[in-house]
């Protein structure tokens, strides 16, 4: 007799454990393979009689009736294995009179295997049985069908209104019960949104930690639009019970790449002048300050802020993954970039290869260098460690006002991000290069001529009086090695005397005498001197 099958395909809407709590059913009847009643169901067949498995898919549940332990041995012998093969989520099996009672071995096999294997008792009809399980899965793919077309207008609508990724990231949260963290690789962007239920798990974290949390244990998507790669999703959790229906994710990973794509343009709109005016000012002579100033105004730089210049170079580190390089890149420029906003600054970046340049600016009354050096220097601290795909070369320029200052910090970046290439160095501030700075200069020249003004200041401008007596005591202080006796001896000049010159001299260069770093620059600024000036 030929085999009479029944196929009702639907969407993974149903695990067998959600089928067996249905009215219908008994928690006894499942007879084997507890482990596995978790499996999600696509649809079933009905086998009426003897016959062959072969036109089942993958994820259906099998109902088995009329079957004859004399009449269907073979079949019943190779129906575990097949079942497993073809990965079904379960079988039903009706006992009657010419089958009364599930073998031991097809209960081993299915414990052993974890495929639940359910026994429905004689009294009741395998119609039954059929219709409960159909109504429930076309109940859920209805009730599925409704939120599909509910979620894809509120995601058409978010992308119309304009919303921000975070705003999208928390309603993908909603939709899952469960936290969200959208990578938008092309405008260097993170959005994280914590659900409720995973609050505890993050608490304590720093906002990088949840990050990486949330790449470590979440299932992850890369959000494609044609050919091009606009970054990643990451749904948190394994559980699949809290995971998105595939029609519904398959909305998500189309939408969120067009609001990538919107934003790019906007950025790359907004940027366009801005990057133009930063290259031509870091590039191009000055000529009117005035004009200079008020182009940057317009552009939403204030001249008369603070302003302090990072340049940095980021190479990936051969051997690893394009996508791990991908990802941690985008966290580091991010996280790089909460920590300039937590210090309250005004930031503007472009890009020029694998350059990127931020300018950092900020009110006079709000900048504190040393608070910025110190972040910045335990930011650099831990990148070896936490962005080991890559290779970064940093540098930053000191803090400075004006439209000239902008192009004095950009300067002595330039300077900076060299030195930490070529010293293997993922960040230096300039202000600690000491004598590498003339080194690595591409104008030694000027850059010692900027030194010997920094440095010495007043000592060394000819009109002001005293400034050779006070040069020639800095020079006896440094050879008699802070000696004063033995400076007033050599000098013929009273105790008192050097030691006001020398209160004078730490009062015009700013150093401190009895420093051994401070005191090793002003004598390398009075050789240099001496040298240029003979």
């Amino acid at each position: 007799m030929d085999t009479i099958t029944t196929e009702i395909k639907v969407i993974y809407s149903a695990t067998v454990q959600e089928l067996l709590e249905l009215p219908l059913f008994r928690s006894e009847w499942l007879v084997a393979g507890k482990e596995g009643i978790k499996r999600f169901v696509s649809g079933f067949s009905l086998i009426e009689m003897r016959g062959r498995n072969d036109s089942l898919s993958p994820k259906e549940l099998l109902i088995c009736s009329r079957l004859s332990m004399s009449e269907d041995a073979d079949f019943i012998n190779n129906l575990i294995p097949k079942a497993i093969h073809k990965d079904l989520s379960g079988i039903f099996i009706k006992t009657s009179a010419n089958f009364k009672k599930i073998p031991d071995f097809m209960i081993r096999q299915a414990d052993s295997y974890q495929l639940p294997l359910i026994e429905i008792p004689a009294e009741i009809s395998a119609a039954s049985v059929l219709k409960a399980i159909s109504d429930e899965l076309f109940s859920r793919k209805t009730s599925l069908l409704q939120k599909t077309i509910s979620v894809n207008k509120m995601l058409t609508n978010t992308i119309i209104e304009g919303a921000a990724l975070d705003k999208i990231s928390e309603m993908l949260s909603n939709l899952i019960n469960s936290s969200v963290m959208i990578l938008d690789t092309l405008n260097m962007r993170r959005a994280i949104y914590i659900a409720d239920p995973d609050q505890a798990a993050f608490s304590g974290m720093e906002i990088d930690e949840i990050a990486q949390a949330l790449i470590d244990k979440s299932r992850v998507h890369e959000l494609y639009s044609g050919d091009v790669s606009f970054g990643y999703l990451y749904l948190y959790g394994t559980e699949l019970s809290t995971y998105l229906e595939p029609e519904i994710l398959s909305q998500v990973l189309y939408i969120v790449p067009l609001e990538i794509a919107r934003e790019h343009g906007t950025i790359t709109a907004r940027n366009a002048e801005l990057s133009s005016y930063i290259f031509h000012l870091l590039s191009d002579p000055i000529e009117n300050k005035e004009w200079e100033a008020a182009r940057a105004g317009s552009l939403g730089i204030n001249a008369d802020d603070i302003h302090t210049v990072l340049r940095i170079r980021i190479h990936s580190v051969e051997g690893c993954s394009n996508y791990a390089n991908i990802i941690q890149q985008t966290l580091f420029l991010n996280n790089l970039r909460s920590l300039f906003m937590k210090l309250k600054f005004r930031i503007s970046c472009i890009q020029s290869s694998e350059e990127f340049i931020f300018l950092l600016s900020s009110a006079k009354a709000d900048c504190n260098t040393n608070v910025f050096e110190q972040r910045l220097l335990d930011f650099a601290g831990i990148m070896p460690d936490k962005y080991s795909t890559l290779t970064i070369s940093g540098g930053y320029g000191r803090s400075y006002s004006g439209i000239s200052g902008i192009i004095r910090s950009n300067h002595e970046a330039v300077i900076a991000q060299t030195v930490s290439s070529n010293i293997n160095r993922p960040l230096l501030f300039f202000e600690s290069l000491g004598v590498l700075r003339l080194i690595y200069a591409d104008n030694p020249k000027q850059e010692i001529e900027t030194f010997l003004a920094e440095t010495l200041g007043e000592l060394i401008q000819d009109e002001l009086p005293r400034n050779s007596e006070l040069l020639e005591t800095l020079s006896c202080y440094l050879k008699c090695e802070g000696n004063i006796k033995k400076m007033s001896e050599e000098m013929f000049t009273h105790y008192n005397t050097v030691t006001y010159r020398l209160k004078k001299i730490s009062e015009i260069t700013q150093r401190d005498l009895h420093d051994m770093h401070g005191r090793f620059q002003l004598e390398l600024a009075l050789n240099l001197y001496y040298f240029l000036k003979h």
